[in-house]
């Protein structure tokens, strides 16, 4: 704005030269790429925003009765015949079996954020060797899931951060840093369940998920 007004005082008293001329060009060259690289930024957060909130009002009706592991291994199905990267392969591995109350959707979403989590971060510069292990077992009225990937981890240092919103280690290409809190935050607010993590021996990420039975009397 204040380039502007020196730009039309310039003008109209007659001073616009063309070395003025040339610095304003400049200088608003870089200043409406700062504007736009700022505005892509808000755009890709309001549409985090509003993929959360797609998921809160579709999946807050009523629950399911259904089996955890058959929607772990419908994900993963699903996730090797349409996901663009085809790196990463999947090692699952089912225990025993139970059927819970609980919403299927919630759950399948934590399951993708989690797998596009490993993509994004642990993934990154790995193009062979990408293992993404799910373990799922029921203890009682109550289902274990277990991720982890063999992906390049998290430093010490880092690990208690994870689930903290607009944290990332990856923000210089454009990450916003939702992917983790979104998992924490249906896991604990919809699913009702508990979370978690440490580091894979040798590289990697784990993150465990304790889906209750959201119909069943404490």
């Amino acid at each position: 704005n204040d380039l502007m007004r020196d730009l039309k005082e310039d003008f109209d008293r007659g001073e616009l030269d063309q070395e003025k001329f040339e610095d304003f060009l400049s200088s608003g060259k870089e200043m409406l790429g700062m504007a736009l690289e700022n505005m892509g930024r808000a755009s890709k957060l309001i549409a985090s925003f509003k993929k959360i909130d797609v998921i809160n009002a579709d999946d807050s009706t009523k629950t399911e009765l259904v089996d955890v592991a058959e929607i772990v291994e419908n994900f993963v199905e699903h996730y090797q015949q349409n996901a663009m990267s085809t790196k990463i392969k999947f090692d699952v591995e089912i225990g025993k079996r139970a059927q819970i109350h609980t919403y299927p959707t919630v759950i399948t979403q934590v399951l993708a954020s989690l797998a596009s989590n490993s993509e994004v971060h642990a993934f990154a510069k790995k193009n062979e060797d990408c293992v993404i292990s799910i373990r799922v077992s029921s203890f009682g009225n109550s289902v274990l899931l277990k991720f982890a990937d063999n992906g390049s981890g998290v430093k010490k240092k880092n690990l208690a951060q994870i689930f903290d919103p607009f944290y990332t280690t990856n923000r210089g290409a454009g990450n916003a840093g939702l992917g983790l809190s979104v998992v924490y935050n249906l896991v604990k607010s919809k699913l009702k369940g508990e979370l978690n993590h440490g580091a894979v021996p040798g590289g990697g990420l784990w993150i465990s998920l304790r889906i209750k039975d959201l119909e069943e009397k404490e």
